[in-house]
């Protein structure tokens, strides 16, 4: 069996990185040749692919190399010489798809530690680093590396509650079922997180004792004739607590104050009473009116018999299609065409004449 010698291949001619397989598929100037097997060694690496020196009656053969296209590198001929050779648009899109592929496994791996958080201008972010709290965050975006890094957010806008009634005793024992509405802002975030557990819950606990504090040192009739003094003394009652806990109020106002129904009942009654009074007193003056101006036209007809005859006229003259006899006295009141009355009779008396009858008059024939 005769042995064959394996041909020896060059380092130089074995497979390139894909960035260098391809930088040459396209130029446009010609390509510079370069013959094989005309370096140091090209008598022992000649021919065709390096295999072998090339046969005595052929030219050896060249290889074309067109110019760079992209960005640059450098390699090394046959002859042992250096040459810039540039990247394709191939090679670039490789490229780029493979810095693509990076990110997005950087990203994917690093997704379940990161935490990106977006604080607006009405919030307040407290940044804690492996539990304790290192500081306050401004508006903007935040990136926070978990577990040793964690960020919670306050809303910092003005907020109203709604207290729901309760039933408080008066000063002199009446129940009444009280609510409350109120309106706050967290003035202190570090405070409002550190210093209790819920700041939500020692609101609502503050506002039920202020309202119990103020209620139980007035009367029930107090309570219903000033409302609205409550809210601003339950401000005042629970302000300082608030503030330890970074709370601050704008305005508590009474929202609703319920009686008992028996209270209902007698204030109801009272009200009827106080309206039943008045209407009595308005009838009362209207009939002291009316006797008052009729006591007048009494005095005036008496003073004036004769303004009685021209009401009579008066009244007559607006009515029609009845007939009405009337006397119209004389200057003496009696009346006209009436016989006059007599005399009134003489008493009889001494010698003086007086009280006697008038005798009648004599006819002398």
């Amino acid at each position: 069996m005769a042995l064959t010698r394996r041909p020896t291949v060059d380092r130089r001619h074995r497979r390139r990185p894909f960035w260098a397989r391809t930088a040459w598929l396209a130029g446009s100037t010609p390509a510079q040749p370069v013959a094989v097997g005309s370096g140091p060694r090209g008598d022992r690496f000649g021919g065709p692919a390096g295999f072998g020196p090339p046969p005595p009656d052929r030219d050896p053969p060249r290889r074309v190399q067109t110019p760079p296209t992209g960005g640059r590198f450098r390699v090394r001929d046959a002859g042992g010489r250096t040459i810039d050779r540039g990247i394709g648009a191939e090679e670039r899109v490789e490229v780029v798809i493979a810095l693509l592929l990076l990110a997005l496994i950087v990203v994917i791996l690093l997704r379940p530690v990161l935490t990106v958080l977006t604080v607006h201008d009405y919030q307040r972010g407290l940044r804690y680093r492996q539990g304790h709290l290192i500081g306050l965050l401004s508006a903007g975006t935040h990136v926070a590396l978990r577990p040793f890094t964690e960020i919670q957010l306050l809303d910092g806008r003005p907020t109203a509650i709604t207290v729901p009634g309760q039933e408080i005793l008066t000063a002199d024992g009446v129940a009444l079922r009280i609510s409350l509405t109120a309106r706050y802002v967290v003035a202190d975030p570090i405070a409002a997180v550190t210093n209790d557990q819920s700041y939500m819950t020692a609101l609502y606990a503050a506002l039920h004792a202020g309202i119990r504090e103020v209620v139980a040192g007035r009367s029930a009739d107090d309570i219903l004739a000033a409302r609205g003094e409550l809210g601003p003394a339950v401000g005042s009652a629970v302000a300082s607590e608030l503030a330890r806990i970074g709370i601050e109020l704008l305005g508590v106002d009474v929202r609703d104050v319920m009686v008992p129904s028996e209270l209902k009942r007698a204030f109801a009654g009272i009200v009827a009473a106080r309206r039943e009074g008045e209407a009595a007193l308005e009838r009362a003056r209207g009939e002291t009116a009316a006797l008052r101006s009729l006591a007048n036209a009494g005095r005036m007809i008496e003073d004036n018999p004769g303004l009685l005859q021209l009401r009579v006229l008066q009244q007559v003259g607006g009515s029609s299609g009845n007939t009405v006899m009337l006397g119209i006295g004389g200057p003496d009141g009696r009346p006209a065409g009436s016989p006059p009355s007599p005399p009134p009779p003489r008493a009889s008396g001494g010698g003086t004449g007086r009280g006697r009858a008038a005798s009648p008059p004599r006819v002398e024939g």
